[in-house]
């Protein structure tokens, strides 16, 4: 039934069995096991520094530095646990020492489904509006594209970033059930 309804997405019959054995003996995380070959979390970008990748201690760095800048700039945050992190569940954004360092700091994460962009206000705000202002449009390079994207962002009143996260407890609402499971509506 699996193969009719995913396709060639879908387990094999044997991999069904074997991932239910190990649930039944106490195995809690559907994460697969380390293996070897490609380094497990571990993302490449052409904009990165040669030999920069971003894996669960680069993004921990910028938690980090995201939290000082909170505490800097919005003083009545400074108490652990007094704001919220949404993130969705790229492998950088779910590794231990990302995990470790949320604990230790207390800092409160909005549960994100994968694979979710209508839940994500930077997919369903502000990506279509950059878009929409930039299409079309040839750029020389990245310091290019960076420039006009600052500028664009600068252009966008604070109240419309507010309503994005307002708009997000709605769209919830509407995507995730009672028990918390996550469906896609249209």
């Amino acid at each position: 039934m699996l193969k009719q309804v995913y396709g060639e997405e879908a387990l094999s019959r044997s991999r069904t069995f074997e991932w239910f054995k190990r649930f039944r003996d106490g195995r809690e995380s559907v994460e697969d096991d380390p293996h070897t070959g490609r380094q497990d979390g571990v993302i490449h970008h052409e904009f990165l520094p040669p030999n920069m990748t971003i894996n669960g201690q680069f993004y921990t760095e910028v938690l980090d530095r995201l939290r000082k800048r909170i505490r800097r700039v919005r003083p009545h945050f400074r108490q652990n646990g007094s704001w919220l992190l949404l993130h969705d569940n790229a492998r950088p954004h779910i590794a231990l020492p990302v995990r470790l360092f949320l604990a230790q700091h207390c800092v409160v994460e909005l549960q994100h489904p994968p694979y979710s962009p209508d839940l994500a206000p930077a997919d369903f705000f502000l990506f279509p509006k950059l878009k929409h202002s930039m299409k079309g449009t040839m750029f020389q390079d990245v310091e290019a594209i960076k420039k006009t994207v600052t500028s664009l962002l600068k252009t966008i009143p604070k109240e419309d970033f507010k309503t994005s996260f307002r708009n997000l407890h709605s769209r919830a609402q509407t995507c995730i059930t009672a028990d918390g499971d996550y469906f896609e509506s249209y």
